[in-house]
């Protein structure tokens, strides 16, 4: 392989089992991981990843290096033993090298300030900024409420109050997107996640189920974490 590929960078966008897919400066590619990550304790590979590849334009590269990681979410993993009994507690990464995360959460009967709460302190942790996301502006006639129990947990909190269906306050977010910045999107369902990363990508990239706004019920719609091209960033979900 090393003698017919090209050896170059790239970004980890999914990852489906032991296949990577990669977005490279041939564009969108898959990849397989070299055989000595399996030999040795290996740094594998996750979404939001910066790798060493050889690029192989006739099937699937091979990923022979995974570069240092500024910012991280991890959690801990027994390895299917009760926390009582395993020996060894292993950190399962979940995604890497992102500069921000967006704590979606709506402005309705499932806003959750624990759960706001507990996302902050998780996105500390990783080395990235929490920036809260407050959506569904255009249906809520308290928003200072909301905004007051955000600022609670912490006064020096980022918090916009957005409604990607009507446009308010979504020029708030250039900030955070421009000059190439990766975002984690953080929320439950029904928040609006999905409705906002179409917003801001000015497309159609997740799909949307429909809420019952009167009590927030409705279909989760996004099954697996992936990495996503947008104008002016990229946005990890």
């Amino acid at each position: 392989m090393k003698e017919n590929g090209t050896q170059m960078h790239a970004i980890v966008c999914e990852v489906q089992r032991e296949l990577f897919t990669l977005i490279c400066e041939q564009g969108e590619i898959h990849a397989k991981l070299l055989g000595t990550f399996y030999k040795e304790n290996s740094m594998f590979p996750v979404i939001g990843d910066m790798v060493l590849i050889y690029f192989n334009q006739n099937g699937d590269s091979i990923i022979e290096k995974v570069y240092e990681r500024k910012s991280k979410f991890s959690r801990t993993d027994f390895s299917g033993h009760a926390a009582s009994y395993v020996k060894t507690i292993k950190e399962k990464v979940l995604a890497a090298n992102f500069d921000y995360v967006f704590i979606v959460d709506s402005l309705n009967k499932n806003f959750n300030l624990n759960r706001i709460t507990r996302f902050v302190s998780v996105t500390l942790k990783s080395g990235a900024k929490p920036v809260v996301i407050l959506t569904k502006a255009d249906l809520c006639n308290n928003v200072d409420y909301y905004t007051k129990k955000v600022k609670s947990i912490s006064e020096k909190l980022d918090i916009c109050v957005i409604s990607a269906i009507s446009g308010i306050g979504m020029n708030q977010l250039d900030f955070y997107l421009k000059g190439g910045n990766t975002i984690v999107f953080l929320g439950s369902s029904g928040v609006g996640k999905s409705t906002l990363l179409n917003a801001i990508a000015g497309e159609e990239l997740m799909k949307v189920s429909k809420i019952r706004e009167n009590d927030s019920k409705g279909r989760h719609t996004t099954t697996h974490r992936q990495l996503i091209m947008l104008p002016s960033g990229v946005a990890i979900d």
